[in-house]
């Protein structure tokens, strides 16, 4: 074959390529040529037809461009070896990439694209980690133009399939990539690989972006310029932009880390970041990553030294416990999937509480106990929301029952099996409870075995110490009235209250007396008793008779306080060591 003859018979072949009636033999005749002395004067033909203008007003032949990529690349680093082919991989790497450039509006180089993508898979498998810098420096060249192509910033018509195949063999050559990153078989720039991998982030799959994050994050310090910047784009790129859930929870985990890692002098300005991408965060559909928002949201309340910070992250946490009622209206009956995040934060918080209690300062514990009271009641003011997530009001009520006040009322919490521990910076507001009703005793009669051993009237009104002062009597006749009250139907809509109240109560068995122990009057021998109140409790099979008319009676046995010997005086009653 003539030399001038050549340059058409390469360009006609390049044609006849993509025909799938005469590739096989298109491509037959081809190697027989690359075989020969004109091998090399051929790859040079092929690299001229994929040397374009990329801002010519022509449409390009793109079959020609398709059949001479595929052809060069075969020539190159395919199956069979060509030694009469000189070139070097760089050389026809830079102009399979300026094959991929075209500002022509209505030129669509996508199968070109494709079959660049699938050429270079071949090279990353058979000579991927014989590369050298140089070479890497092209391939990559290759892989962003071919990232720009698909991207279609320019908004050209582009077909469709053409579209889809192109990206799949991106998506194919990129994992190629990160799984020579992996090995250490990456000769290139680390740095410019990662980019590239980033701009492809939304069509890769989960586990690629996970390592991305995760070679970003290590950029993010304190020592780099811009640094919170970047921490603000990689939450706004990964978390508000991306809607893939393992990929959101992921940098939720990672910010966590950063904050902890640089609390101590950015506390303010990671926490601005944090809440500027989280206050509406209780708008997001997804429940696992509310709940992954919630954890991180709970840690950073118990962590910051910052007051207002932590009050701005309670503000997020309760527009995340309002979520299920105002999400629309009516607002839907939730289940344990919608409502997983409601069920963290509760949890969380009830341990803010249980932990907080006995440190500076206790707006915090205050803001939580309200939170928390507020999210119960909006489940009996709107119970068919949450009637059958009973775990969460249920939490609640353990937290509450668990609060405990001393005499100087500081607020304690008991946690078993531990003791119950006071704060010494919380107490309650007491407010004196309104008088007790007046049940007047006429006469309390004493039995040993029996027999009647002593007997007295608690009359007149005169306060001594010792004294049954009937007006300071609170006397509780079993406790049958207010076990039967809980079962009042107005209460119907507050069962889970009514039984934890009936539990605490207990099944109405006794009868019980609380009375006020007055000071020992001056001149008196007799030692006084150390408690405030005498509260006596029987229960039913020890009493034997409670007279309902004039009197009431209380039996006891012999060894009781109220058995001993004792001393009357006028209206006043001594008790005495027997």
């Amino acid at each position: 074959m003539s030399p001038e003859v050549l340059p058409n018979f390469i360009r006609t072949f390049c044609q006849l390529i993509n025909c799938h009636a005469y590739s096989q033999a298109s491509w037959k005749v081809m190697k027989n040529v690359l075989g020969t002395d004109m091998g090399h004067a051929s790859v040079h033909i092929m690299c001229s037809v994929l040397s374009i203008d990329p801002d010519s007003q022509d449409k390009h032949n793109i079959p020609s461009l398709r059949g001479a990529t595929f052809s060069v690349a075969q020539a190159m680093w395919g199956s069979k070896e060509f030694p009469n082919v000189r070139c070097t991989l760089s050389s026809v790497l830079a102009y399979m990439r300026t094959a991929l450039i075209c500002h022509h509006p209505h030129c669509d180089h996508c199968v070109v694209a494709m079959e660049a993508g699938n050429c270079l898979h071949i090279l990353f498998v058979k000579l991927g980690s014989r590369l050298g810098y140089h070479v890497w420096t092209c391939v990559l060249e290759v892989l962003e133009a071919l990232v720009s192509l698909v991207e279609n910033k320019q908004g050209k018509p582009l077909d469709p399939i053409s579209v889809t195949l192109a990206t799949e063999a991106l998506v194919e050559c990129i994992g190629d990539v990160e799984h020579l990153l992996q090995t250490r078989q990456f000769y290139g720039s680390e740095k410019r690989a990662f980019a590239l991998i980033e701009r492809c982030s939304p069509m890769l799959p989960e586990t690629s972006v996970l390592r991305l994050i995760n070679y970003l994050i290590k950029g993010i310090e304190p020592v780099v310029f811009n640094w919170l910047d970047k921490l603000d784009s990689l939450m706004e790129t990964y978390f508000r932009v991306d809607k893939r859930t393992k990929v959101r929870t992921k940098l939720l985990d990672e910010v966590s880390i950063i904050f902890d890692h640089n609390c101590r002098l950015y506390e303010t300005e990671i926490l601005e970041i944090i809440l500027k991408h989280l206050r509406n965060i209780h708008q997001d559909s997804d429940p696992v990553v509310r709940s992954s928002a919630a954890r991180l949201l709970l840690k950073l309340c118990s962590d910051v030294q910052c007051k207002d910070m932590t009050l701005k992250l309670m503000e997020t946490l309760q527009k995340m416990l309002l979520r299920p009622y105002y999400i629309s209206e009516p607002p839907p009956i939730a289940t344990d999937t919608d409502v997983q995040d409601i069920r963290v934060i509760i949890e969380g918080l009830v341990c803010f509480f249980s932990t907080n209690l006995y440190i500076m300062p206790s707006i915090d514990v205050i803001n939580v106990f309200t939170m928390l009271a507020a999210h119960l009641e909006l489940h009996y003011r709107k119970p068919h929301v949450m009637e059958n997530i009973a775990g969460i009001r249920r939490k609640i009520f353990d937290c509450f029952l668990r609060i405990r006040v001393n005499g100087s009322y500081n607020v304690g919490y008991f946690d078993p099996p531990g003791k119950t521990k006071y704060s010494a910076f919380l107490q309650i507001d007491y407010v004196d409870s309104p008088t007790p009703p007046t049940i007047r005793i006429d006469e309390i009669r004493f039995r040993d075995n029996g027999s009647l051993s002593g007997k007295f009237e608690v009359a007149g009104s005169i306060p001594a110490w010792g004294e049954l002062y009937p007006e300071q009597v609170r006397f509780v006749f079993e406790t049958t009235d207010l076990y039967e009250g809980l079962s009042d139907p107005i209460l119907q809509d507050w069962k889970d209250i009514v039984n934890l109240q009936k539990h605490w109560i207990g099944e109405p068995n006794g009868v019980s007396f609380e009375f006020q122990i007055l000071p020992q009057p001056e001149g008196t021998s007799n030692s006084a008793p150390t408690a405030d109140t005498l509260s006596i409790w029987l229960p039913e099979d020890r009493i034997e008779d409670v007279a309902k008319s004039q009197g009431q009676y209380i039996t006891v046995k012999s060894s009781h306080i109220l058995a001993c010997k004792t001393v009357r005086s006028g209206n006043t009653v001594f008790f005495s060591e027997s």
